[in-house]
């Protein structure tokens, strides 16, 4: 249950004199330890000396190429390209999991819900060190090696970190799975890297193997037991099937066999393949002084812009693991000491997990947030009191956080923000987005409800996670922040979109000791994506800001023309029809052939039954008045936004089941796969289309 005494531990604000007499701005620091416990703690940050302050956030290095890097970066010449580490501890992924041991003093380190049960187990970390590494032993008595290829293909859980951790601790590679990739393209990895042995969780991940079966593939270790019928089958296609547990025992037997053969930093530590939009999955080479120089910049620039981590944060893992964002941030944790509480249930039950867990850091993607924002926004639409009062205490608090000032005690949290922060577990003090971009209007919702930072990521699996991001105590929303410390941006020109990079607009080209080394064996696509001065191009468009920050605009190549010739930026209008409370998800389609856009909605369904209560999802979605009402919505929403008429959907179909990773229609992050949702409502599209009344 969550502690709702929690929302009283922001202490009020005080003004101190700075040894330096610059002004100063105060954080509100809610810091915990493992006892669950809230520490008041005030986090003085000097905005004059460039740490914190927002309103220059990126150096512009000498010369044509308009290179910037962060203000924190070790080096602003042009030798950005040298191993970035935040500890002299820390040099591979081997290292994170015995530095957080000291900083927590083996504290919990691990932890999930047992079958049944609705209270959190914990694994130390000494725990989970030994465990690991008897894994890693075990995997070397069944014959593994140093710089050899295992898959991983379960939910998150603590045996996705006790196996990774133990392929860490003997220099092995791992080669995360996942739904998203179907059978072609699981067969299609396991193929292409000669994977011997998968790690899977049960029989569902193994049954979807079975349907394109990799000849290469001869080991399986599962983590919980098999039906008779899935064992049958291993056997009939010759594998070898050995129990998670029983893998782990047969390494602490052997204790002394084995060595551990911690890895170098310019080792491979994961080849994670991108379910990408298009083709077959990439394989991104990544070292471990890859992702060590993410984790390193990102805490680097979380903590120097005035926040404060420490080993009592607890950090909930839903998101996939195979997700490189993800284990950047699971990484953080493990390299700080604190507590990460697994769930791999069902995402509309995830609130009853975070109730219980109470995290501290919150790692989300904006599909998330939306559906939260969504409810909360149809909750208060029943009242105009409480909507008044909604935007109010919006208002309000966001008057406080551009001061800096993040707080949980004030009057609009007792009578406004009081269930969505008991909601979330009564102790959020950190918010991290990535995957995505989020809307400026919920952004600014999230800082004001949970009174503490949200921080904003921009990055792909290529550059490790992360490329850039947002300050801590950033008030202003619609852009990605600075550069990480580790890496340089710049913005090259797009001809075909008349964006000039001299305009301060271009594609966003990315170089550091994060960016990857190449596609494994794709020396095509890896030749395309670095040109000859070794800049990675990411195929984003962004727009640096006055002060420094970058602002990604879309994906060059989800801009499409319509018949007219002009310009559509799917993601942008996507963005702002998700404002609506009506509306869960979106996709919005055109082509040169038409002269309009269409969009499928998948409707809130929180928001519908509170009106209909007695009607499911799929009759409402049937209904003339429903689809009016929903349009009229995107309509005003369009008019507040100022989206020019050919910006504008002209019709919908409002589909009951949301857009998920098992259909294939979006990635381990949640975002659109465009193509593919083109082709799954392919019937309703021309339908929309050929409406010769809505055309007119």
């Amino acid at each position: 249950m969550p502690n709702n005494c929690c929302l009283n531990c922001f202490t009020g604000s005080r003004k101190e004199d700075s040894e330096d007499g610059e002004f100063e701005k105060e954080a509100f620091i809610a810091s915990n330890n493992n006892s669950g416990k809230t520490k008041p703690v005030i986090q003085r940050s000097n905005l004059g000396t460039g740490e914190v302050s927002t309103k220059y956030q990126s150096f512009l290095l000498p010369g044509d190429e308009r290179i910037r890097v962060s203000l924190d970066s070790a080096d602003k010449s042009e030798n950005y390209e040298k191993y970035f580490s935040a500890f002299d501890d820390v040099k591979t992924l081997f290292d994170p999991l015995r530095r957080g041991m000291k900083e927590s003093n083996n504290g919990k380190c691990l932890g999930w819900i047992p079958e049944k049960e609705n209270t959190y187990h914990w694994l130390s970390y000494k725990s989970v060190i030994a465990r690991s590494l008897n894994f890693g032993r075990g995997l070397r008595h069944l014959g593994h090696k140093e710089k050899e290829f295992i898959g991983i293909y379960c939910e998150n859980r603590v045996e996705w970190v006790l196996a990774e951790q133990g392929l860490f601790s003997f220099s092995m590679i791992s080669v995360p799975l996942y739904d998203t990739l179907g059978p072609n393209g699981c067969h299609f990895i396991i193929s292409q890297a000669d994977v011997a042995t998968v790690i899977v969780g049960d029989d569902r991940n193994l049954g979807s193997l079975f349907k394109n079966f990799p000849s290469c593939l001869k080991t399986i270790i599962h983590v919980e037991e098999l039906s008779p019928e899935v064992q049958k089958q291993a056997s009939s296609l010759g594998l070898k099937l050995h129990k998670f547990d029983k893998v782990e025992k047969v390494g602490k037997d052997r204790k002394m066999s084995y060595n551990e053969q911690p890895p170098q930093p310019e080792d491979i530590a994961t080849l994670t393949y991108t379910s990408g939009t298009t083709g077959d999955p990439k394989g991104v080479i990544i070292t471990h002084g890859n992702l060590i120089a993410s984790v390193s910049a990102t805490l680097s620039i979380i903590t120097k812009s005035g926040y404060s981590l420490n080993s009592g944060e607890v950090i909930i893992s839903y998101l996939p693991l195979a997700h490189i964002y993800v284990r950047m941030v699971q990484t953080v944790g493990l390299m700080i000491g604190c507590s990460i509480g697994f769930y791999n249930g069902k995402v509309d039950k995830i609130l009853e997990a975070i109730q219980s867990l109470q995290p501290t850091i919150l790692p989300c993607v904006p599909h998330v947030l939306n559906e939260i924002y969504n409810k909360s926004i149809a909750t208060s639409s029943d009242s105009r009191l409480q909507s008044f009062l909604l935007r109010k205490a919006v208002a309000e608090k966001s008057k406080e956080i551009e001061r800096g000032i993040f707080r949980r005690d004030s009057v609009w949290d007792k009578i406004v923000f009081h269930k969505i922060q008991t909601a979330l577990g009564g102790r959020v003090r950190l918010v991290l987005s990535g995957g995505a971009p989020i809307s400026s209007e919920i952004l600014k919702f999230f800082r004001c409800a949970l009174g503490c930072p949200v921080i904003e990521g921009y990055g792909q699996t290529e550059t490790s996670g992360l490329a850039a991001q947002t300050l801590s105590l950033e008030s202003i929303s619609g852009h990605v922040g600075p550069p990480l410390p580790c890496c340089a941006i710049k913005l090259m020109d797009v001809p075909e979109l008349n964006y000039s990079a001299k305009d301060g607009i271009g594609e966003i080209c990315v170089k550091g000791p994060n960016v990857f080394s190449g596609y494994y064996k794709d020396p095509v696509d890896t030749f395309e994506v670095f040109d000859m001065d070794g800049w990675m191009h990411t195929g984003d468009v962004g727009i640096w800001l006055s002060n420094g920050v970058l602002k990604v605009l879309h994906r060059r190549n989800h801009v499409f023309k319509i018949k007219s010739g002009k310009i559509i930026k799917p993601e942008k209008i996507e963005t702002i029809c998700c404002l609506s409370p009506y509306v869960a998800q979106i996709f919005v389609h055109g082509d040169q052939k038409e002269e309009f856009l269409v969009g499928i909605v998948v409707p809130s369904q929180v928001h519908l039954t509170l009106s209909f209560p007695n009607e499911d999802l799929q009759k409402l979605c049937s209904k003339p008045e429903i689809k009016a009402k929903i349009f009229e919505s995107l309509s005003g929403l369009a008019k507040e936004h100022k989206l020019q008429g050919f910006e504008q959907v002209k019709d919908i179909y409002l589909h009951p089941n949301e857009f998920s990773v098992e259909e294939g229609l979006l990635t381990p992050t949640l975002k659109s796969i465009r193509p593919a949702l083109k082709a799954f409502f392919a019937p309703q599209i021309q339908q929309m289309f050929s409406k010769s009344v809505t055309k007119a």
